[in-house]
C-alpha cells in the first residue's frame, strides 16, 4: 500500500535516507527562520530523544519542503565545486582558441620536398610551410567566441528599430530582426517598403490600406533596414 505524502511514514522514509547531520547542515544553511531553528533544534542535545518527525511539525514544515530545501543545498554545493573547477576550464578554453603551429603534412616536418619533374631529384622548398616544416593553425571557432563573449569583447547584434503606431499611441521597439518583429506583433497590417534590406517581397505587404479599417490594428511605416 502506496504511503501517503503528508504521513508520518512517509516523511519518516525520506529522512532515514539522508544523514541526520547532513540535514542538520542544510537546515541552518537556510533563510528560512524555520529551518534554522529545525536545524538548531536537531543538533540540541535536550532534543536527543524527539524525532525529527515531531520537530518539523513543531515548526510547520512538510515533506515538500523539506525536499526542495535539501534540493537547494545540493545544488548550492554542487555550484560551489563548480566554481573550484572554473580556473582550469577557462584555461582549456584558452589554450583551445589558441592558434598553433603543427608539422606541415606536406613535407612531413623536412621544409623540403624533392622535385619529381627533375631526373635528378633536386631538393625544393616547400611552399605549403615556405620551407619551415611547420604550419600555423587558427584556434578553435567555438572556443574563440566563447572566449570573446567571457571577455566582454563581442559586438552585440545589430537590431531594427522601428515606430509602431496604432490608434492611440506610438511605441519606439527595438527587435534583433526582421522576423521576431512580425511574431510579436500579430495585428501588422501595413509596412511601407521604403528600404528593406536582406528580405523578401513575401515578408511584407505591400498593398496599403485605407485609413478607416486600422482602428484597433498595427501599421508599420518607418524604413526597417537588417543589418
Amino acid at each position: 500500500m502506496p504511503l501517503k505524502p503528508d504521513s508520518a511514514a512517509t516523511l519518516q522514509t525520506f529522512l532515514d535516507e539522508i544523514p541526520r547531520d547532513q540535514l542538520a547542515m542544510s537546515w541552518l544553511s537556510s533563510s528560512d527562520k524555520r529551518f534554522s531553528a529545525l536545524g538548531t533544534a536537531v543538533l540540541d542535545p535536550r532534543h536527543r530523544s524527539t524525532s525529527v518527525v515531531s520537530l518539523c511539525k513543531k515548526y510547520k514544515i512538510d515533506l515538500l519542503e523539506l525536499i526542495e530545501q535539501w534540493r537547494q543545498f545540493n545544488h548550492s554545493r554542487g555550484i560551489l565545486k563548480l566554481s573550484g573547477h572554473l580556473p582550469a576550464i577557462y584555461e582549456d578554453v584558452a589554450i583551445d582558441a589558441q592558434s598553433r603551429s603543427i608539422t606541415c603534412r606536406q613535407c612531413q616536418g623536412l621544409g623540403t620536398l624533392f622535385d619529381r619533374t627533375s631526373p635528378d631529384r633536386v631538393a625544393i622548398k616547400c611552399l605549403e610551410c615556405e620551407g619551415t616544416g611547420l604550419v600555423r593553425v587558427m584556434g578553435d571557432k567555438d572556443a574563440r567566441k566563447l572566449v570573446f563573449e567571457v571577455m566582454g569583447d563581442v559586438n552585440k547584434p545589430s537590431t531594427t528599430e522601428v515606430n509602431i503606431h496604432s490608434k492611440n499611441q506610438t511605441q519606439n521597439i527595438l527587435f534583433d530582426n526582421f522576423r521576431e518583429l512580425i511574431s510579436k506583433t500579430n495585428k501588422v497590417i501595413e509596412i511601407t517598403p521604403q528600404r528593406i534590406e536582406g528580405l523578401k517581397s513575401t515578408d511584407y505587404l505591400q498593398q496599403p490600406l485605407d485609413e478607416t479599417a486600422i482602428s484597433d490594428k498595427l501599421v508599420i511605416d518607418n524604413e526597417i533596414v537588417e543589418e
